[in-house]
């Protein structure tokens, strides 16, 4: 299952942030022991490094320029946001598959500011990571590799986050009566 989803960003009512949450939290419970789950989109949390102990469950050490993140200097509402996708991860037991992964920094960036063109150099401020590839910690083996395209040719400010999934599905051998003859 691949839920896509838009967390409305830092500047929206709470309210209307934690109602797109619980939505999402319904469908992940509704496809649990579905097979495996994605949960993809734009969710306008700047992760940039985890916290804690208890973070690093579930934030790879792989995030957009961790030397640079201070997260002491995010405002409430962006503090908001992370603190939402962070809990929700716990809660959900969910990996942040991006975040996994080595890679240079132009394939870690997923946006870039308003009236930023893509000559100029990919560092922060002027480009974060928001866009996020999440799964569940029973499938987090699938993903082989993810990464976002800042080359993609489409004109917005989101790079695509793209991801190598493997997926083995063993089916379910139904057993046959067999009829015996009585003749």
């Amino acid at each position: 299952t691949i839920i896509n989803t838009y967390i409305p960003t830092a500047d929206r009512p709470q309210k209307e942030k934690d109602d797109v949450y619980e939505d999402i939290k319904q469908l992940i419970r509704k496809h649990k022991n579905k097979g495996p789950t994605y949960l993809v989109g734009d969710m306008n949390a700047r992760i940039q490094t985890a916290e804690s102990d208890a973070e690093r469950q579930y934030i790879g050490i792989h995030t957009f320029e961790p030397q640079t993140a201070d997260l002491t200097r995010q405002s409430d509402d962006v503090r908001y946001n992370r603190e939402l996708l962070t809990q929700r991860c716990e809660e959900m037991q969910m990996t942040i598959a991006n975040t996994q992964f080595r890679k240079q920094e132009h394939k870690k960036t997923t946006y870039r500011s308003i009236g930023t063109t893509r000559a100029e150099t990919i560092t922060r401020p002027t480009h974060e990571q928001i866009d996020y590839i999440l799964t569940t910690q029973r499938w987090k083996n699938n993903i082989k590799d993810a990464e976002s395209d800042c080359n993609a040719n489409i004109d917005t400010d989101h790079y695509p986050v793209k991801a190598k999934l493997q997926i083995k599905l063993e089916g379910i051998i139904k057993k046959t009566k067999q009829r015996t003859n009585t003749n």
